[in-house]
C-alpha cells in the first residue's frame, strides 16, 4: 500500500522536535520587573498544520511553530484567545481559518487576517455536565464537533452553530461523542455507546435516525475517526483499527484492518508514508 492511515502516536515527538528547533518559546518582549510564564510544551494532545505554521495544544500550553521563520511562540489572552486550556485544534484549509476549542466549550476562530473571532454558544448552553471538545473534522463549509454533550456543526463561512445533536444513543440517552468524519451522504460517529451512523438528509435531531453499526466495547469505546480513500477508519483502543465497507452483499461493514492489532489509536489522519 502506497498509503496508510497512521496513529498520532507521534504527537509527543512532534512537540519535543518543535520546541527543541529553538531554545525558548518566545513571548514578545518583557520589560524590567515584568513577568514572563513558561509552561510545559512535551505535552502534546492536538496537532494542525495550517499553512506556514504548525499549532501545538498540550496540556498546559498552546503554541506554533513558525516554518519560516524557524521559530515558536505561545499564545495566550495577551495575543487576544478569549480562554485558556485548548482541548483541541484544527485548521480548515477551505476558509483558511483556524479553530480553537477551549476545555469550556468556548471556542475562538482565527481567520486569515489574524484577527479572533469569539464564539459561546457551546460555553454558555445551558447544562451541567462537561462541554468539552474532543475533536474536529471538517466537510465543506461545515465543522463537526465531537463533545461531551454530543455532535455540533458549525458553519464556517457564518460563524455560528447550525445543528446540534444530543441525546442520539439507544432509546435517546445521552452520549458522549469522540470523534467525527462524513464520507459522501452520511456521518459517523465514535460515541461511548458505539459506532454510531446517521443520513445528513435525515433529522439527525432524532436518535431514531441514528444507526449503530457497532456496540460500545467494555472499557475499549471507540475514540478515534477518519475518512480515506472513500472509506470511514475507526480505531478502539487495546482492540483493532477497523475499515467500513458500504454497499449489499457479504463481506461488507466493519472489517478490521490488518496489521493494525492491539494498538492504542489517539488520533487517526490519512497521511501519506512520506509525510510523517
Amino acid at each position: 500500500m502506497t498509503y496508510l492511515l497512521r496513529t498520532c502516536r507521534w504527537l509527543s515527538f512532534v512537540a519535543v522536535w518543535l520546541c527543541s528547533l529553538t531554545s525558548a518559546v518566545a513571548q514578545g518582549p518583557v520589560g524590567f520587573g515584568d513577568w514572563q510564564l513558561h509552561l510545559p510544551t512535551n505535552q502534546a494532545k492536538a496537532v494542525t498544520d495550517a499553512d506556514k505554521r504548525v499549532y501545538v495544544a498540550t496540556e498546559n500550553s498552546f503554541f506554533y511553530f513558525d516554518k519560516e521563520l524557524n521559530t515558536t511562540r505561545l499564545l495566550s489572552r495577551r495575543d487576544g484567545l478569549n480562554d485558556v486550556g485548548v482541548s483541541t485544534v484544527a485548521y480548515d484549509s477551505v476558509s483558511q481559518q483556524l479553530l480553537i476549542a477551549y476545555n469550556s466549550g468556548n471556542l475562538d476562530v482565527l481567520r486569515a487576517n489574524g484577527s479572533i473571532q469569539n464564539i459561546t454558544d457551546i460555553l454558555r448552553a445551558q447544562i451541567t455536565q462537561a462541554k468539552t471538545v474532543n475533536h474536529i473534522h471538517f466537510s465543506g463549509p461545515r465543522a463537526y464537533l465531537a463533545c461531551s454533550i454530543g455532535l455540533v456543526v458549525l458553519d464556517m463561512t457564518r460563524l455560528e452553530v447550525r445543528d446540534t445533536y444530543v441525546n442520539i444513543g439507544p432509546g435517546g440517552q445521552a452520549v458522549q461523542v469522540y470523534a467525527s468524519t462524513v464520507l459522501r451522504d452520511s456521518v459517523y460517529a465514535a460515541t461511548s455507546a458505539g459506532l454510531l451512523r446517521g443520513r445528513l438528509t435525515d433529522n439527525l435531531a432524532n436518535f431514531r435516525n441514528w444507526t449503530i453499526d457497532l456496540p460500545a466495547r467494555a472499557g475499549n469505546p471507540f475514540r478515534t475517526l477518519a475518512t480515506y480513500n472513500e472509506k470511514v477508519y475507526a480505531g478502539a483502543n487495546g482492540d483493532q483499527l477497523y475499515r467500513f465497507v458500504g454497499g449489499p452483499g457479504a463481506g461488507k461493514g466493519w472489517q478490521p484492518v490488518a496489521g493494525f492489532a492491539g494498538g492504542n489509536f489517539g488520533s487517526l489522519r490519512p497521511r501519506g508514508l512520506d509525510c510523517w
